[in-house]
């Protein structure tokens, strides 16, 4: 396994006594797409954000630096009907935005294309995650038999590995999202050699049955909240310290937005 690198050594001279090997980089790097597994974490902290903003102030504003997990956020939920995009003073001008109706864009004062856009909620809107509680994720169930395959992130007491099942959910929901209508044989090749076909059809399972995402005759495609799917439904340390940098430095939710 260390020939194949699989395995790293962390301790290069003599061996001590606890963990010596762990998973490598080379290893895990299929596992890390597009949409990485922190956005996936940062995602419901962003949601919980805007739940309590948008429920005190009615409106937030766009920041212009608006980073990808806020976009992801906001795109899904005006996809769906959940929240409304409304333009704040957009350029107009009856012969165009060039200096004395020309037709130079280039030499055009970009300035004059930036305007606000605000985000208010619609009356579909939901507050918190529709998806919790989620299931726990997928084991193998206790045969007796010693040789019985162990999925990626569960370690040989039976305990769930959390970031070795966030990676592996991330990945596949990565892929998942980008093509949709895929089939479990599909997209094995784009995790493999990391996860094998049998742990990405019990990943597939779990979204399934998650509400995550649907599947018709052995294709799978998103649902309307797949991006909370690393929710665990608790404030955590990072979204209190976000709520407290929000209070220092002014309103801003999820490092991108602010309130009006």
């Amino acid at each position: 396994m260390l020939s194949s690198r699989v395995l790293m050594a962390q301790n290069k001279g003599r061996p001590m006594p606890g963990r010596n090997f762990d998973l490598s980089e080379h290893y895990l790097r299929p596992l890390k797409k597009k949409i990485e597994a922190a956005k996936f974490l940062q995602a419901p902290i962003v949601k919980r954000g805007l739940d309590k903003t948008l429920g005190e102030k009615g409106e937030l504003i766009v920041a212009e630096l608006t980073d990808d997990v806020d976009m992801i956020v906001m795109q899904n939920m005006q996809a769906h009907g959940r929240i409304s995009l409304i333009a704040k003073n957009p350029p107009m001008q009856k012969f165009g935005l060039t200096d004395n109706g020309s037709y130079k864009i280039r030499l055009m004062d970009k300035r004059k294309l930036h305007f606000e856009v605000g985000i208010r909620a619609t009356e579909s809107y939901v507050q918190g995650n529709p998806l919790l509680p989620l299931p726990q994720p997928p084991s193998l169930p206790p045969n007796g038999n010693q040789r019985a395959k162990i999925p990626l992130w569960y370690d040989i007491n039976g305990e769930v590995i959390p970031e070795l099942w966030q990676l592996a959910l991330a990945a596949t929901m990565s892929v998942l999202v980008m093509r949709p209508g895929i089939t479990a044989p599909v997209l094995e090749p784009s995790v493999r050699p990391t996860l094998g076909l049998w742990e990405v059809q019990m990943i597939l399972d779990w979204v399934v049955e998650a509400g995550v995402a649907r599947k018709t005759n052995d294709m799978y495609s998103t649902e309307e909240w797949w991006w909370l799917c690393l929710d665990n439904g608790l404030n955590d340390e990072n979204e209190a310290q976000g709520e407290a940098d929000m209070d220092k430095n002014g309103p801003d939710v999820g490092g991108g937005q602010r309130e009006v």
